[in-house]
């Protein structure tokens, strides 16, 4: 019996490498912001910035999310965490 892949979803990026990483905490939260308010997912961003430091743009991701959007999503949370 043969599995067929599905074709729903997004599609493959491609052969891809992955790290982890630690930063202070402060550091992840102004990241998390700034990728939401650009409209990029968090590793998407990551690898934006992974690609511009090695001069390598072409590799860049392009956002996925409209920014309008980020930025509202955004300040809803900082709403939230204010009324907790």
């Amino acid at each position: 019996m043969s599995m067929k892949r599905g074709h729903g979803g997004r599609p493959s990026k491609g052969p891809r490498d992955q790290f982890t990483a630690r930063p202070a905490l402060p550091v992840g939260e102004a990241v998390r912001a700034r990728a939401a308010e650009l409209g990029y997912e968090l590793s998407d961003f990551v690898t934006l910035l992974l690609a511009r430091e090695v001069g390598m743009e072409e590799y860049a991701p392009a956002p996925k999310h409209d920014t309008a959007q980020g930025v509202l999503l955004e300040r809803g949370a900082a709403r939230l965490a204010k009324s907790a």
